[in-house]
Formats: structure tokens, sequence, C-alpha cells
């Protein structure tokens, strides 16, 4: 099998709005204490305390100790021109400002989703054509959650890559019958593994190449499979050392991670994640690519095909499921949907088939990226988070009693911490950022809380001060105050200074919501949200400023 690596003219083409896609508005401060801040930060406290363990073992840690590793080197030039003096002023540096931190994170996911679509590029055209190839970047960069998951400083992209990176190489290993392919695959399957540990089926694709890639010897065949298995181990091993060290926990904790997967229920089915992530057109699409392969060249079906379906058979049975789950298969589901686009376009339009295909894959990717484009002109919005933030900045003197919405930050306004945050975020770390300056009382506002996670702060009553209030119909939903409450505000005389709106109510029924992520942006109905984040409303008590 023939591999180019550059992509033609039009393939070159087919890629721009895809990266584009992914790459606006790559600097623009949208909020996630997970999706966005969570490996960033956990990278800056893994330096600070001069150890590689990952936050969450259960995960995979390839992708947090990159990050480790491009932060150390950050630091290592911010020494050298003086900006930093020791490992803790970096991390005092992202307490106050965590958006550098959060960007540099946000290159690494985008580049790698960047590469999914060349590879998918270069892949569909060895196998199937330059056409086919063409047809594949353009569902791959328009598909929703693909689009969606390269904004987010999170696994899901670089493991798909990975992944995709891996069994096209098995591919090409079991055509050529090459040990070098084979080793590459291996490899990068060790690679997925360290990156997402629910990626894990990738060993399929690999075992079945191991298998078909030469004779057919028993002997043989073992030789394979053991050097293929001892390589992916090796891989995995080098990226993921601190997950080996720590095995006992790691497996505990995927014990317990399984058990709130399969046995807890929650979020969205299946098939409406499918809908709105991947979409029913690109995958009846993928379909007819998927058999029309399987019809003229099986193994290599057989190969590509086997991760998808065996990633997929887990997410059926389970009761608890995120939307970003589904960018893990999206590059599998983009080749065999460009390979679709070019059948069809030759039953169809026999003498136009080429202009048939273009013209079909074009429609059926017409609507999730227009979704997609929806979601980043959303995503460049300032949040009600950061507006109320910077209102109260504005108009309420530092030291001023504030009221915030929950002791857990999701919902409440972005302002610098005060020294009870610090250390109630960062017990380890408070003392030494407090020396640096962070959390002065003249520089934060006291705080109360009207709540902790679901469970209200019960006897909160009204005193001086202001009370920030957030409210959504869908995300953190629990977390809502009861409608007594802002009763009691009135009863004191409060009144309502500053509103913030990032949703039109009552909700459209065609507006859709990843609940679990508490990710304020939605998989679709983006024409009534206003801007990310909860609607929120700042209330003055009688007597304050």
């Amino acid at each position: 099998m023939r591999v180019r690596l550059r992509l033609s003219t039009a393939s070159l083409i087919a890629l721009v709005p895809g990266a584009a896609l992914r790459i606006y508005p790559i600097h623009r401060p949208y909020l996630g204490l997970e999706l966005q801040e969570m490996f960033p930060k956990n990278a800056i406290i893994a330096l600070v305390h001069g150890d590689w363990r990952p936050f969450g073992l259960h995960q995979g840690s390839a992708l947090l100790d990159l990050l480790r590793a491009l932060i150390s080197v950050w630091y290592a030039a911010g020494r050298l021109i003086g900006v930093y003096h020791d490992r803790l002023d970096v991390f005092a540096a992202f307490v106050r400002s965590p958006l550098p931190f959060v960007i540099l994170g946000r290159v690494v996911v985008c580049s790698a989703s960047i590469a999914s679509l060349w590879l998918v590029g270069i892949a569909g055209a060895s196998l199937f054509g330059e056409l086919s190839g063409t047809a594949a970047i353009l569902s791959l960069g328009a598909i929703f959650i693909h689009v969606r998951e390269s904004h987010h400083v999170w696994l899901d992209v670089p493991a798909a890559t990975a992944a995709f990176a891996a069994a096209f190489a098995a591919v090409r290993a079991v055509e050529d019958r090459s040990s070098r392919s084979l080793a590459l695959a291996a490899a990068l399957a060790g690679l997925a593994i360290a990156v997402k540990h629910s990626t894990f089926p990738i060993a399929l694709p690999i075992v079945i190449a191991a298998v078909l890639a030469g004779d057919m010897e028993p002997v043989r065949v073992a030789r394979r499979l053991a050097f293929v298995g001892v390589l992916a181990s090796l891989t995995y091993a080098v990226l993921s050392p601190a997950v080996l060290i720590h095995a006992r926990e790691t497996i505990e904790l995927l014990r317990a991670q399984s058990r709130i997967m399969f046995q807890v229920s929650g979020g969205m089915s299946l098939r409406v994640l499918v809908g709105a992530g991947i979409g029913w057109a690109t995958l009846l699409l993928a379909l007819v690519g998927l058999i029309a392969s399987a019809r003229q060249a099986p193994r290599q079906t057989a190969i590509l095909a086997s991760f998808p379906v065996a990633y997929t058979v887990p997410l059926i049975l389970a009761s608890l499921l995120y939307a970003r789950y589904l960018a893990v298969v999206a590059p599998f589901v983009a080749l065999f949907a460009g390979h679709g686009a070019t059948v069809a376009g030759r039953l169809l339009l026999r003498r136009w088939s080429a202009g048939g295909a273009m013209a079909i894959a074009l429609l059926v990717a017409a609507e999730p990226a227009m979704r997609s484009a929806q979601y980043d002109r959303l995503l460049a919005r300032d949040d009600t988070r950061s507006l109320a933030g910077r209102w109260i900045s504005r108009h309420i003197p530092f030291g001023t009693p504030l009221t915030l919405p929950n002791v857990v930050p999701y919902a409440n306004p972005i302002l610098p911490p005060n020294a009870d945050q610090l250390r109630l975020r960062y017990p380890r770390e408070a003392a030494a950022l407090i020396v640096r300056g962070l959390g002065e009382p003249g520089e934060t506002y006291p705080a109360r809380y009207l709540g902790f996670f679901d469970k209200p702060t019960e006897d909160w009553q009204p005193r001086t001060g202001f009370v920030v209030l957030a409210r959504h119909p869908v995300v953190l939903r629990r977390m809502n105050p009861p409608y007594p409450l802002v009763h009691r505000l009135r009863a004191a005389g409060a009144r309502c200074v500053a509103t913030f709106r990032a949703i039109r109510q009552p909700l459209a029924s065609n507006v859709l919501y990843d609940e679990l992520d508490a990710d304020y942006l939605p998989l679709r109905g983006f024409g009534d949200v206003l801007r990310p984040g909860p609607n929120i409303t700042i209330w003055q008590l009688p007597g304050s400023g």
C-alpha cells in the first residue's frame, strides 16, 4: 500500500474550514473548571512538588505528562529571564490568571485535532482514493463532537488521534507485510492507552494485524503477537510510569469508575448523544462506506472497524455517558463516511461521480458544520461569570461582604480568591501563595455561600453586603438557589442591581446540554443561548455600599 504523506490540493482546501473551526477562538477566556483548567493546573502542581504522579490514575497520564514537560520548559525560560524565582511563582501566576496556561493546553489538543484531519485524509486517499480522502476530511472537519472536544483541554481528541494512527499503521503493516509498520502500530496503541485508558480496545486491530502481517505458521504468528504485546506495553510503561508504580490504586480507581459507568444512571442516552454529537446522516454515510469497504477489502475493514465497534459496545451497555466519549470514534466514522460519499456518488451520478461525491459529502457535513460554527461563536462571547466578576470589581469596594452561589465555584463570578478560598482549593500551597500576595484582604472579598454542591445553606440569612444568585434550567440545576431564598432577600429589602443573562427562558425544547460535564454551552439549540454561563443576578442589601 502506497501512503502519500502530502495531501492533494483539494484535500488541503477541505482541511482549512475544519482547522478554522478548531482554532477559533483559542485565545478567548472561555471557562471550565474541569474541561479547561484541570490538566494545566495539575501539571503546575506536579511541577511545584517535583513529581510526575497524575491527579487521576484511572484516566491515563500521557497528556498530563506532556503538559508537565512543556510547563517545565516554560518555567525554565521564565527563570532565565527573571520572571520566576522558584516553582511556586509559576503556580501563583496560574492562580492570578489561568488563561496563558490554559491556552498552552488548548494548543496541544488543537494540534492533535488538526493532525486527525490530516490522518483521515491520507488514510482515505491511501485506502479508497483521493476523492474519499477529501470527503473524509470534510466529514471529520464538521463532526460537532470532535470540534467541541478540540476546544477542551481533555483526553478524548488526543486519544482519538493516537488510536486512529495506530489502526491505520496496522492496516499498512498487513498490506506491506512490514515489521516496521507493525512496530509503529503497536507503539501508537500504547500511546493511545497511555492518553486515555478506555481506548484499550485498540489492542484488537493490533492483534488482527499481527496475525495477518506475515506467514500464518503458528510459531511466527505467536512471535509477532509477542512482539506487538511487548512493544505496546513498553510504550505504555514509559509514558505512564506512575500508573504502574501505583498499580493497585489504579485498579481500584478503574473498578470504581466502571461501577459508576454501569450502575449509576444519569445524562442522556447513546441514541441522543450520537444524533447530537456525530449526526445520523454522517453515521448512515459511514455505514454505506463500511459495507462497500468490507466487500472490496475485508482485511482492511476488519482492522479499521474493530476498534470503533469494540469501543462502542461498553457505551451501549453503560447507564452513564458523557458526550465527549464519542469524539474517540469520530475519525473512524469520518473515514468510512468519506468512502460512503464516493460510493454513493458513483451509484447515483455515474457520469459525474466526483462532483456527486463532493456534493453528498458537503450536504451531509453542512448541518454539523453550522452547529460547530455556532458553538465557536458562543465560545467567543464573554461568559456571564466573567461579566459579573468584572461588574463586582468595578462597583463594589474590596472588603465588602459577598454571598456567592456555592462553595464549589462552578457558577460563581470570576473574582480573585481570598485567603480562605486559597486554603480550601489549594491546602498544601495556600500559605506560600498568600506570602506571594494572593488573597490580600484589601484586594479580595470576604465570602459566604448559599450552598455546598446541591445542599443549600439552610440557616443562611441576608445580612449586609451583596448577594450573587446563579440559576440554570439544566446545568447544575440542583445548585440553583431555592425560590424562598429570593423571597427572603426581597423581604430584607434587597434590590437587584445587576443582571447577566445567558439563556432565554423558558428553554426551547430543541436545546440540549450535556449535564454531566457541567458545561454551560449546549450541544444544540444555540439560538436560545445568548452567551456561556448561568443567568446571574446581583442583589444589594440595605446598608451596603
